[in-house]
């Protein structure tokens, strides 16, 4: 895998919040490396709270990925 220093900008999102067009180019990048139905792929990414979206300088969407945390109690 070749690497590059191109700088990305990531955003965390929360799902329930994006635009249509950001769908758009989830589903875009998505058919690129998953053989799967848009509606089922979008289906099971609306689970998720957020998605972390990372975008290249010129704003291409070059990867993505969906967050959940859980709770956690740390005990001295």
């Amino acid at each position: 895998m070749a690497r590059t220093q191109e700088r990305v900008d990531i955003r965390i999102l929360p799902v329930a919040a994006l635009t249509a067009k950001e769908w758009d180019g989830i589903w875009e990048l998505t058919q690129i490396y998953v053989e799967t139905d848009r509606s089922y792929y979008e289906a099971k990414l609306r689970v998720f709270p957020e998605v972390a979206l990372f975008r290249n300088r010129s704003g291409a969407l070059v990867g993505m990925a969906a967050t959940a945390l859980s709770p956690l109690s740390v005990r001295p």
